[in-house]
């Protein structure tokens, strides 16, 4: 395995932890972490190939280095541990930003057809009141003010639509942060599924 080249004649230390984050959804990270007893860090493919090898257990003769090696495999892990979680990080702030644009797009669009409506109810009582002016005898003027009344209780039920259109679009974005807000409380837990020593003859 040339991957393993590198490491022949070695010896060092290989660790797994378990790392749960639980932010928008679960996730569950598997961390292999080796180094070399001259204090040279293994990548993860090195790690990983390290269990191709057929193995012989035997007994670790002795653990005096243990503080050292948990010390830097300590520092390692919690530089991968926070690459993981600004990833997390970017992804819900991603995931916060299309779900706030959703919500625009959305406001923006009954409200330009509202809008739309109340323009075209406008354009109709214009043009009523207009023939309202020109109509040449009362009983039609009636007629024409009764239709005008009813466009402009439709003109102000559009207006009242508008408003709580705006306000619905209000009280979801605020449901939305206050949802995202409960989310990025994380609970992290950790625990180290074993630490070997190892040596490729």
């Amino acid at each position: 395995i040339s991957a393993l080249n590198d490491l022949q004649h070695k010896s060092g230390w290989l660790s797994m932890q378990l790392l749960s984050i639980d932010s928008f959804e679960g996730e569950d990270y598997v961390i292999l972490l080796g180094v070399t007893d001259d204090g040279n860090f293994l990548d993860d493919e090195q790690c990983r190939w390290l269990f191709e090898l057929p193995a012989e257990e035997s007994e670790l003769l002795s653990n005096s280095d243990i503080s050292d090696v948990s010390r830097l495999l300590e520092e390692r892990y919690a530089q991968r541990k926070g690459i993981i979680i600004e990833d997390i990080s970017t992804r819900n702030s991603k995931y916060f930003q299309n779900e706030l644009e959703k919500l625009d797009y959305w406001g923006e669009d009954k409200r330009s057809s509202l809008k739309m409506a109340m323009k075209e109810l406008d354009d109709e009582i214009k043009r009523l009141r207009k023939e309202i002016r020109l109509a040449p005898n009362l009983p039609e003027k009636l007629d024409l003010e009764k239709q005008k009344r009813k466009l402009e209780a439709d003109r102000n039920d559009a207006w009242k639509k508008y408003d709580e259109a705006a306000k619905s679009i209000e009280i979801q974005k605020d449901k939305l942060i206050d949802e995202i807000e409960q989310k990025l409380q994380q609970r992290i837990t950790e625990e180290e599924l074993f630490l070997i020593r190892w040596q490729l003859r």
